[in-house]
């Protein structure tokens, strides 16, 4: 068995995150997998453990022959049989798939969406998905939304829940006295599904109990009109201790010196950043969005409110900040929760089986 996982950038997010820690999981398991960037490199590249079993396309247009010959080369080359494709990297894919007819291709689905399926614009995937050989799905409604729109076999479309990797010299640990500094983390790249805004009122409403408090913005600024529409926000609100840090390559300083990790979503699919906060050791508050409800195993291990709730995320901040029972019990729960059901583990049986099952 020779795997290739394809992912359209090295940027920052998601489903790039993913897309490295399983290459990285599956060359430690002995599978012998390699990694392609189609379009463009970003600061992932970094953390490939495997710098020789990395290939750069730079796709220039959606089908562009000179990157497309130098991956069919590769491809025979190193005698690949899967190509695992990461979100719209699926078009990359099935084209290798009609040109060598000797790949099988595996789609995974990252949509951030979720919550808002209706709107998806789905016709290439549907049409595409003909080729595909498994998919595999970042939570139960997307499982669900293959299962009933794509041509791939019932049986071959499963939920496999995303996992992360901070590091194996990184020691979580819930430290009571993070309380005493009001550091509140939101790691989440500047899009729109994201809304910053509700966290921002949320924000401004503990500032007035709490003076000293202090929100760190982590992820990727693409200085678009969202971003500056938030940068207003915060200027018009008068909020001298909010930070927008940028994409950040090594997130653990963060996660270190908070109180609290936040997700203001309106969808999502399963937020690598969620597992990131529960893996260090992070008490959560959280929307109901997207598979972060079984994340939290359904509020007992975070807290969790509805999306474009200001006020109610702004009680959950001050209950973190004052219970210290009740906050040190959902840093404990959500790790345990992690360990056990998002394992890195879990993932690297659950690839390999469907791996074997396909050919």
């Amino acid at each position: 068995m020779r795997v290739m996982h394809l992912i359209d950038s090295l940027s920052a997010g998601g489903a790039e995150r993913v897309a490295v820690n399983m290459v990285n999981t599956l060359n430690q398991a002995g599978v012998e997998t390699w990694l392609c960037a189609t379009r463009s490199e970003g600061p992932l590249k970094t953390f490939i453990e495997n710098p020789d079993r990395y290939l750069f396309l730079g796709r220039k247009k959606k089908i562009d022959m000179k990157a497309l010959r130098l991956l069919v080369r590769f491809i025979k080359h190193n005698q690949i049989t899967i190509l695992h494709a990461h979100s719209s990297s699926f078009f990359t894919a099935v084209i290798v798939k009609i040109v060598t007819r000797s790949v099988k291709v595996v789609w995974h689905d990252h949509y951030g969406l979720s919550d808002q399926l209706s709107s998806r614009k789905s016709f290439s995937i549907k049409v595409f998905s003909i080729f595909f050989d498994a998919v595999f799905s970042v939570n139960h409604t997307l499982k669900e939304w293959a299962v009933k729109n794509l041509f791939v076999r019932a049986d071959r479309i499963n939920f496999l829940a995303n996992y992360a990797n901070l590091g194996k010299a990184y020691q979580p640990s819930w430290k009571p006295d993070r309380l005493t500094s009001h550091i509140i983390l939101c790691l989440a790249n500047l899009r729109p599904q994201k809304d910053h805004g509700t966290l921002l009122q949320a924000f401004r409403m503990t500032k007035q109990q709490y003076p000293d408090a202090t929100l760190y913005m982590v992820g990727k600024d693409l200085d678009d009109v969202y971003s500056k529409m938030l940068k207003e926000q915060v200027k018009e609100c008068n909020l001298t201790d909010v930070f927008f840090m940028g994409e950040q390559t090594n997130v653990t300083r963060f996660l270190d010196m908070a109180s609290v990790g936040v997700l203001s979503s309106v969808s999502e699919g399963l937020p690598i950043a969620l597992l990131e906060y529960g893996l260090a050791g992070l008490p959560v508050i959280c929307t109901n969005v997207g598979e972060c409800k079984h994340v939290l195993d359904g509020g007992k291990a975070g807290w969790l409110i509805q999306p474009g709730d200001a006020e109610a995320m702004m009680v959950a901040i001050k209950e973190a900040f004052e219970n210290e029972e009740k906050t040190s019990d959902h840093a404990y729960r959500l790790h345990q929760q992690i360990q056990l059901q998002y394992s890195e583990e879990s993932a690297q049986h659950q690839l390999i089986a469907q791996y074997n099952a396909i050919g």
